[in-house]
């Protein structure tokens, strides 16, 4: 095995995610440059709406499909009828404007009263990777569900196989005044998390459609999604899925995950725990660490050099007390078994990386690396 290299545009961005509106804006325009396709949804955006029966909501070329989740957000007041922070749907769209529900088909909203100041709406936004060179793409869902946190997903191609996408499902990402986000994605594969912090919930997420052996198999899809989510207000950090806090967790409460396999999708969602059970998500450390205590702990050659291993992820089939197996391999990234800060950048191999995971004791000398231009 070897570094599987994604080719194309790799981005490394930092920004400033203060609401939501700025981590939805951020992902969209760096999907988008690193190769990624816009399956539907539109960046944040400002509309007018009338007061009216129904309702009209203008936004030119808007591209919005009937039933498209939105939120909307204002610097003064919403008409009546129209509630700050809640969650519509798209109805009867037209090519500048649309009505809204409160239900996907359901009936269009009247409104009344007066409004004022500028009104901001979020759209769900589905993404579509890249197809690899191994045949497989998979979506990405950021949605705003009006909750604290902006809400990501995963799901299949053709829509069939769907990771939960709500309060208590898939990556929680939260806003903060000055809260500032690292953004790594190349067109297969993305991470987000908060530069300096390694244990805080809902600021780490990791999704890919990772490369698939050559012996695999023959499968319809791939994908997977951790984070260190229980739910969207939960400010309790799960271990054993937190990449960034480390990669030898044992038997711990496991973070929100969403692991599609050939025609399987399953996930873990709100706090479940799964003490003794082989097949979470998890990437495979061959070396050292404190998960092989009966064998030595070596994470040198005898020159000096830092043993590396590929950055292989494995899991259980159609659940998590299934056998876990080697699924795939991450793009752009390696595993080294040496104590290093998080946020730490070399360069080898004629590439920049990073260090996702902080392990800076001896009993954790193992950390995930990616591609960082």
């Amino acid at each position: 095995m070897s570094i599987q290299y994604a080719g194309g545009t790799n981005v490394n961005t930092t920004f400033t995610g203060a609401v939501k509106n700025d981590i939805l804006t951020a992902v969209f325009s760096n999907f988008v440059t690193a190769g990624m396709s816009v399956v539907s949804g539109i960046t944040p955006s400002t509309v007018t709406m009338t007061i009216a029966s129904p309702c009209v909501v203008s936004l030119t070329a808007h591209g919005l499909a009937d039933g498209t989740r939105i939120v909307f957000s204002t610097t003064g007041a919403l008409p009546t009828g129209i509630t700050a922070n809640t969650v519509y749907f798209v109805k009867s769209p037209l090519t500048n404007s649309f009505n809204v529900a409160t239900t996907s088909g359901g009936t269009a909203i009247n409104t009344s009263g007066s409004q004022s100041g500028v009104h901001t709406m979020n759209s769900e936004i589905l993404f579509q990777t890249a197809t690899t060179p191994q045949g497989f793409a998979l979506r990405y869902r950021f949605r705003d569900n009006a909750g604290t946190c902006v809400q990501a997903s995963i799901e299949s191609t053709d829509g069939s196989k769907v990771g939960g996408n709500g309060a208590n499902n898939g990556a929680s990402l939260l806003p903060g005044l000055a809260k500032v986000w690292r953004l790594i994605a190349n067109k297969y594969q993305f991470c987000m998390f908060v530069p300096g912090d390694y244990n805080v919930s809902r600021e780490f997420v990791l999704g890919s459609c990772p490369y698939v052996f050559s012996f695999t198999p023959a499968i319809a899809n791939i994908g997977f999604l951790v984070t260190n989510t229980i739910n969207d207000t939960n400010t309790s950090n799960p271990f054993a899925s937190n990449w960034r806090y480390s990669l030898t967790s044992g038997n711990a409460v496991l973070g929100n995950c969403q692991m599609l396999y050939n025609t399987s999708i399953w996930e873990n969602a709100n706090q479940t725990n799964w003490n003794n059970a082989n097949g979470w998500p998890a990437l495979l450390v061959p070396f050292g660490g404190n998960s092989f205590s009966t064998v030595a702990s070596t994470t040198r050659y005898s020159n000096g050099d830092d043993i590396t291993g590929d950055a292989l992820v494995c899991w259980g089939l159609t659940t998590y007390s299934d056998e876990s197996q080697i699924r795939g391999q991450l793009w752009d990234a390696l595993i080294i078994a040496d104590a290093f800060m998080g946020d730490t950048t070399t360069s080898f191999d004629t590439h920049n990386w990073i260090a996702v995971t902080s392990a800076t004791t001896s009993s954790t000398k193992l950390v995930l690396f990616l591609v960082a231009p």
